[in-house]
């Protein structure tokens, strides 16, 4: 079914669109009321979600248009504004329905099962059936005697459309109308996939014949089947019984509630600071009328915000911000003759408002959501840090194909908190601007990790700057967006193997028994593999146990040195690869020259800094 929300306010849109989704409908989502007038002409909807307060053409407006050219699709409208008038005047243009802001996600959602039954003017039936294979939309569940079939939204749709209208061959123009939004209508040749799809998974489930069926030249439809006799259907209802008893309202309340939160609690950390940034033009207006000044311009955005913070505040939760803002709203409505006690009242209003933000943000109202994670899974964990939501569902698809696993933070602040709980393997962070700089903090902070945890780096900027400030920071990898997600993969699966190199098996050998116990420990704790030797005596013996990646030797040791260990390691075909480095407390140039011309591939001084020896192995080892 093809839903059209048309509302300015993206942070009451994106939680409802999310929210219609999940439930398999088709949304179309526009800012404007021209554009929702222009799409509700032009395309036919089951239902049309719009705020009465719209750029360009008010919501009450858009509605008498659209009844007066016999567009009789329900209509919902959102509202911060609770007077009886308005709702009447909503109601007597043609709306069906009036929810005032904030609302309840579930009622929502109950409001737009019901209008949608009363468009189909009867209940509609509780499964949709086509022999043994049933369709529940009350939880959007398919099941094939009595066993659950992992279908995706889209296929879901596709035999929700088949089954609704039995009798209707569809073409491929019509499926598209009705299941894809209008920004993302598909080729023949994906429509077709997402058939091929449900044809696979109806046939693996043991769907003996095909129910959907090729009507050559023209499209396709619901494959017609024989009356069902009686025994088959008692026992069809027996069956149907039994898998209502497998699965428990509470269990699926619990669900549907879950996954609500979810989509409140992403839409918090990524529209809170958004929130306060709305106060602003109210506080600044106030600040204005206490020094006698009135610019209307600004008091009409003072109280647009106010308007949208009404029924945002409450949506989040914050039901006294929301009592809040609509008070100032109401004030800033008079816009003339402000008494002083009036503005008085304003800065006050304004003050217990800013409270209200703060002290929601600091007691963070939505709690991490836990991970559902296997622990022992020893596959790797991709952490995903980036906004696009097209990107993310195409990469979340593809890292399971790959042999991965992956968490999704929508900022900064939120992987920080996801780090903390559990170290992924890898990071694809989006720094595009336009955050105040926070993905390029996020990566720093990341880099300086124990242990350390590579990062991909996403942005839709492309100059030299950027991707030296990438690599300063400790940057593994750096694409331009948009980015192929095969790309991004193979890259992650390069990083990893890099990663694993970073666990390199390590030989020191120093007669000093304390610095061969510093080293080790430092880099035990950043994941080598370490083996010491005292005696350079004993090195060849030991060199041919360990087969070590790396060899870090002094220079002036008893029997013999450095120097000597290192020609012995590059005349010999099978170790002349290997990494060497030298510690030594000699710095004259003479030194220096034989520990090169030896075939060193690096050299450090005396006193020796942990940090810097890693971060030279590290990069040798990428090289």
């Amino acid at each position: 079914m093809r839903i059209l929300i048309v509302e300015d306010d993206e942070l009451i849109s994106e939680p409802i669109v999310k929210a219609l989704r999940e439930k398999h409908y088709t949304v179309d989502v526009t800012e404007d009321g021209e554009k929702g007038w222009e799409l509700a002409n032009a395309l036919t909807y089951d239902l049309i979600v719009l705020d009465v307060m719209l750029p360009k053409l008010d919501g009450i407006t858009l509605i008498r248009q659209a009844r007066s050219q016999n567009i009789l699709s329900p209509i919902i409208l959102l509202t911060s504004q609770e007077s009886s008038t308005n709702k009447v005047i909503g109601l007597d243009a043609g709306a069906d329905d009036y929810i005032t802001k904030p609302f309840d996600l579930q009622e929502f959602l109950a409001r737009v099962r019901a209008l949608l039954r009363r468009r189909n003017n009867s209940v509609l039936p509780p499964l949709l059936k086509w022999g043994s294979l049933n369709l529940d939309p009350s939880i959007c569940q398919v099941s094939y005697e009595n066993k659950l079939l992992p279908l995706t939204p889209k296929e879901y749709s596709l035999l929700e459309l088949f089954l609704r209208n039995s009798h209707r061959t569809f073409t491929l123009d019509a499926i598209v109308e009705q299941l894809w939004s209008f920004e993302e209508a598909p080729g023949d040749n994906t429509i077709r996939a997402h058939i091929k799809g449900l044809r696979m998974k109806l046939k693996k489930a043991g769907v003996t014949e095909d129910p959907v069926e090729t009507v050559y030249g023209i499209g396709y439809r619901l494959r017609q089947i024989g009356k069902i006799d009686p025994q088959e259907n008692k026992l069809k209802q027996k069956n149907h019984k039994t898998s209502k008893k497998n699965i428990s309202p509470q269990q699926d309340s619990s669900e549907v509630e879950q996954k609500l939160r979810s989509i409140t609690t992403n839409a918090w950390i990524k529209k809170k600071e958004k929130l306060k940034n709305l106060v602003l033009p109210i506080e600044q207006a106030t600040i204005l009328l206490l020094q006698g000044e009135f610019d209307n311009e600004l008091f009409s955005l003072a109280y647009q915000n106010a308007h949208k913070l009404t029924g945002n505040l409450g949506m989040f939760g914050l039901n006294h911000g929301s009592y809040l803002a609509h008070q100032i709203e109401t004030l800033i409505a008079a816009r003339v003759n402000f008494t002083q006690k009036q503005k008085l009242q304003l800065s006050e209003l304004v003050k217990s408002l800013y409270q209200e933000l703060e002290q929601g943000i600091s007691h963070q109202h939505f709690n991490l959501p836990e991970s559902n994670l296997p622990e022992n899974d020893q596959r790797p964990l991709i952490l995903i840090v980036d906004r696009d939501e097209r990107l993310i569902e195409e990469l979340c698809d593809s890292i399971k194909t790959w042999g991965m696993r992956y968490e999704i933070a929508i900022n900064p602040e939120f992987a920080r908190k996801l780090i903390s709980r559990q170290t992924p393997d890898a990071v694809i962070l989006d720094i595009t601007g336009g955050n105040n700089g926070e993905g390029l903090k996020l990566l720093a902070e990341v880099n300086s990790h124990v242990p350390k945890i590579p990062v991909l780096a996403l942005t839709s900027e492309d100059n030299l700057l950027e991707r030296v400030q990438v690599a300063r920071l400790g940057g593994k990898a750096f694409l331009q967006k948009p980015a192929d997600t095969k790309l991004v993969l193979e890259t992650i699966t390069n990083i990893l193997q890099l990663k694993r190199e970073y666990k390199a098996k390590v030989l020191i050998v120093d007669d000093d028994p304390d610095i061969l116990y510093l080293l080790s420990s430092l880099l035990q704790n950043r994941g080598f593999e370490v083996s010491t030797l005292d005696n350079p005596l004993n090195f060849w013996e030991n060199l041919q146990a360990m087969h070590p990646d790396v060899l870090i030797f002094d220079v002036e040791m008893p029997s013999l040195s450095g120097i000597e260990l290192c020609q012995v390691v590059r005349n010999d075909p099978r170790t002349s690869s290997l990494l060497v480095f030298f510690i030594t407390a000699h710095t004259d140039l003479e030194t220096i020259q034989q520990v090169l011309a030896a075939g060193a591939d690096d050299y450090l001084s005396k006193p020796i800094i942990g940090s810097e020896l890693v971060t030279r192995i590290f990069q040798r080892l990428e090289r």
